[in-house]
């Protein structure tokens, strides 16, 4: 049996913008989210550049108190970043937060940044 998989909405968490509309407007002027590190002291380190999310607040982005503080950075973007998804998709106005979800593991030990995050983000119509 095959399954498909319909995309509905975009949700972008960047270094260039959150909201799709802020991240498709630095692209296409050219800001680069690349700066110098803010958010440790890297001087000793042999780069010093990075695309870091600085305009990110948890709790701006409608993150629960318990998951501003119990989601380590990656996965405060993950689920930020499905919010935005759904709200762009329109699913908000049709779904309560109850009725839908999102999944978040965040796997600290594994040293590639591609593999560090997995997110299953799932709704029931």
């Amino acid at each position: 049996m095959q399954r498909r998989i319909v995309i509905t909405g975009l949700g972008v968490v960047a270094p260039n913008g959150i909201g799709k509309e802020d991240f498709w407007n630095a692209c296409i002027s050219g800001r680069s989210g690349i700066r110098r590190i803010t958010r440790f002291d890297a001087s000793h380190l042999p780069v010093q550049i990075a695309g870091e999310v600085t305009s990110f607040w948890p709790e701006a982005q409608g993150l629960t108190e318990d998951e501003c503080t119990s989601l380590d950075r990656a996965a405060q973007y993950a689920v930020a970043a499905s919010d935005l998804a759904m709200e762009d998709a329109g699913l908000l106005d049709v779904l309560s937060k109850e009725e839908s979800g999102h999944s978040t593991r965040s796997m600290e030990h594994v040293p590639h940044a591609s593999q560090r995050m997995s997110l299953l983000f799932q709704h029931h119509l």
